[in-house]
Order: C-alpha cells, then sequence, then structure tokens
C-alpha cells in the first residue's frame, strides 16, 4: 500500500471514530440540559476555567491570574482533577505531595501559592462537598475549577472559556481526528470567552472578525490574552535568576519539554539566541533516567560556552519531582515561567471588575 493510501485509511478511520465520539458527547449533553443527568448546584461561588479542545489553551497562567487577583480578600481553593497523576481520589495537596500524587500543574500552583488550598479529585461534586465542610469563616471562599467546563456534574456559578486563537474550534474536528472534546454548541453556556496566545496587537476589526465566527450571545463577554515571559529561574538554588533580557546570539539553548504545544516557547527563544536544540516529549511526561542521560549527552555535544537548559514550570515540577537532583543539580537548568496579560486598553480592568462582581455578590458561605 502507497503512503498516500495509507494516509487516506487512517484519517478514514479516525473520521469514523471521530463522528461517533462526536454523537455520544452531543446525546451526553442532551440529557444534562433534560436535567435527566443532574448537575449539583453549590452554595460556594466556582468559577470553571475550561476549552473545548485538548491541551495547550492556556489553563493554568488564567488559572493563577486568578489566584492573584482574588486571593487578598477571598479564600481561594483550586479543584483539578490532577491529570496524569499516579494516585485516585480526594487529596489535599500538602507540602510533602508530589507531581505523581497531585499532577503536575496542581503541583506547580501549590508550590507557587502556599497560602491557597489546592484539591485533587476526579469527582468535581464530591471534592466540593468535603471543601465546603472546612470553611471557617475567616474569608469568603472561592472555588477555582480547572479544566472542568466538560464536567456537568458541577453546575458552576461561572464558566470561563479558553480558545487558542491559533486553533479555532470551528475550523477543528473532534477526538481523535482533530483535538475538540466538546460540542461547539456548549459555547453557550460560557460568562467569558478569552482568545489566548495573541502574537500581535489586534485591530478592532480583526477582534471583531474572531468574535462574530463563534456566533455568541449578548450576555457573553469576549477578552484576549498574550504570553508574557518572565525571568528564567533556576531550577536548583544554587544559581540567581537569569535575566531573559540578556540571553543574545552568543547563547545556545537545549529546551526540553513535555507540554501540548511548545511552538511557541521555541519561536521565543529562537528569537533571542543563536541556536535552540529540543528535546520534545509528550505532554504531562514523566521524566525517565533514560530521558535524563539523553539530557545531559545532548547539553555536552553543544560546543558553545554559553549554553542553557530552559524548561517549561511544569516540566521543572516533574524534574525536581523524580529523583533525578543528583545526576542534574550541576547541570544550568532553568524554567521559564510564564504569565498572562490583557490585550486592549482597559480590558484588563473590565475583566477583572466582572469577575470581581459574581465573587462578591452575596452567595457564599464562609
Amino acid at each position: 500500500m502507497s503512503i498516500k493510501k495509507r494516509f487516506f485509511l487512517v484519517n478514514f478511520l479516525l473520521a469514523i471514530v471521530a463522528f461517533f465520539y462526536g454523537r455520544v458527547v452531543a446525546f451526553r449533553n442532551k440529557l444534562y440540559d433534560l436535567q435527566i443527568y443532574k448537575s449539583h448546584q453549590f452554595k460556594t461561588h466556582t468559577i470553571v476555567v475550561g476549552n473545548l479542545a485538548v491541551g495547550g489553551t492556556g489553563k493554568t497562567p488564567h488559572i493563577e491570574y486568578l489566584i492573584r487577583l482574588l486571593s487578598d480578600e477571598f479564600a481561594i481553593s483550586v479543584l483539578s482533577r490532577g491529570y496524569k497523576r499516579r494516585f485516585s481520589g480526594f487529596i489535599v495537596a500538602q507540602e510533602h505531595h508530589t507531581a505523581l500524587m497531585l499532577g503536575d500543574e496542581p503541583r506547580q500552583m501549590m508550590l507557587k501559592f502556599p497560602e491557597i488550598k489546592l484539591v485533587v479529585d476526579e469527582k468535581r461534586a464530591h471534592a466540593i462537598t468535603e471543601l465546603e465542610k472546612t470553611y471557617n469563616g475567616e474569608k469568603r471562599p472561592v472555588i477555582l475549577l480547572d479544566d472542568a467546563f466538560q464536567h456537568r456534574a458541577v453546575l458552576a456559578g461561572f464558566n470561563i472559556l479558553l480558545i487558542d486563537i491559533n486553533n479555532l474550534p470551528q475550523n477543528d474536528y473532534y477526538l481523535p481526528l482533530g483535538t475538540l472534546r466538546d460540542n461547539l454548541k456548549q459555547l453557550k453556556r460560557a460568562n467569558i470567552i478569552i482568545f489566548t496566545k495573541v502574537e500581535k496587537e489586534l485591530k478592532p476589526m480583526e477582534k471583531r472578525i474572531f468574535i462574530d465566527s463563534l456566533g455568541l450571545h449578548s450576555y457573553q463577554k469576549v477578552y484576549f490574552t498574550k504570553i508574557i515571559y518572565k525571568d528564567l529561574i533556576p531550577l536548583f538554588i544554587r544559581d540567581k535568576v537569569f535575566d531573559i533580557n540578556q540571553l543574545n546570539s552568543s547563547f545556545a539553548v537545549l529546551l526540553v519539554t513535555g507540554i501540548a504545544k511548545s511552538k511557541p516557547l521555541y519561536s521565543f527563544l529562537e528569537e533571542k539566541v543563536g541556536q535552540v536544540i529540543h528535546l520534545e516529549y509528550p505532554d504531562h511526561h514523566f521524566y525517565s533516567e533514560t530521558d535524563i542521560s539523553k539530557i545531559i549527552y545532548t547539553f555536552d555535544q553543544i560546543s558553545v560556552a554559553k549554553k542553557l537548559i530552559v524548561t517549561t514550570e511544569k516540566d521543572a515540577v516533574r524534574l525536581k519531582d523524580g529523583g533525578f537532583a543528583e545526576q542534574i543539580k550541576q547541570l544550568p537548568i532553568y524554567y521559564l515561567p510564564i504569565e498572562v496579560d490583557f490585550i486592549g486598553e482597559g480590558e484588563k480592568e473590565k475583566f477583572n471588575k466582572q469577575i470581581l462582581k459574581y465573587v462578591r455578590a452575596n452567595k457564599s458561605i464562609g
């Protein structure tokens, strides 16, 4: 069989699976719409940050933005299913819990924001019930649900839906042919839609084209955000924070990633340094001894005097928790934190005001 015919056959089979996957998703949503499947509503203010597609829309930095916005005034809990963790059930994160127990993204947020309560549980309704038993009334609680837009067993008070501006859902296909995991019609449940990973300034007409393409309702607000790369943080304390602006064409970087979409990070570094060598692993990849040996070997082969190993925050968590400190602690390994910023004058303030209006409403217990 020729390569062309094999390619056609594989895509044809994927299209069949995607078709039936889409029908199952639509049927499940209909059962919730008709209240045959029950959604649980809670006393506590709940904000979902989710997407229609799998991976790579920027949920974690947007949740971190909400934590920074709300944590001074409210008692913040973050609830995640703990994707790719090796344990199951309800866990309230503690310092000794590793990425294997919590998942890499929850572990990252726990280390970054020790003042919040972080919980992992596949059953979000159960987790919220348990959380509501613990409130002491010092601050009004708010629960941020990571990646729970499809989890309709919880009727969230507020839904934020993220769309990668480079991968619009109307141009996508259901899994496994594409990356969609939910019906485009479910956009109607979102209070806010954010187009993420915008790489250039958009004119008002360009924004309007993106907004109109989704056929949204008047009650839905739309924002645009971009990624902000911060200074490089050493994986081990012996090194100092590295000013990202000091990178130049005399540097070579070994980029190590296990995330859904690494192209933006690669492009960012490629513009700053003379050489980027990329070791790319699957999303949420837990590193092995073989992987570490390959990283060390590849780095040693770089002949440039000024050279660094750069990774992401999620990868940094997995590397530190993997038990490889003795092998890699002498290497100049840094991770590159990211944050999000809103595009357009006054848009950040409008977003903040909308969120604060919801969480300050007289509903939450505590």
